[in-house]
């Protein structure tokens, strides 16, 4: 049995946009944000036209997280 992984770090500043591009282009399967960082990927104006198949998991943490932030996460 194989396997592989990889590790994304955000760049120096938070970018909603450029964490799908980046989520999109490396295929991410488990992602780590703060709620009110959701909150921010979910707002992005284009969300739904990135290619998030990959994304399994929604790992977070530091604060309550909202039901609505939860239902998006289910979608």
């Amino acid at each position: 049995m194989s396997g592989s992984s990889t590790t994304c770090f955000p760049q120096p500043s938070w970018d909603p946009e450029l964490f799908l591009e980046i989520v999109e282009k490396e295929r991410c399967t488990y992602l780590y944000i703060t709620p009110g960082m959701y909150r921010q990927v979910f707002s992005v104006p284009n969300f739904r036209q990135y290619d998030l198949s990959s994304w399994r998991t929604c790992i977070t943490g530091s604060e309550p997280v909202p039901r609505a932030t939860i239902e998006e996460m289910a979608e």
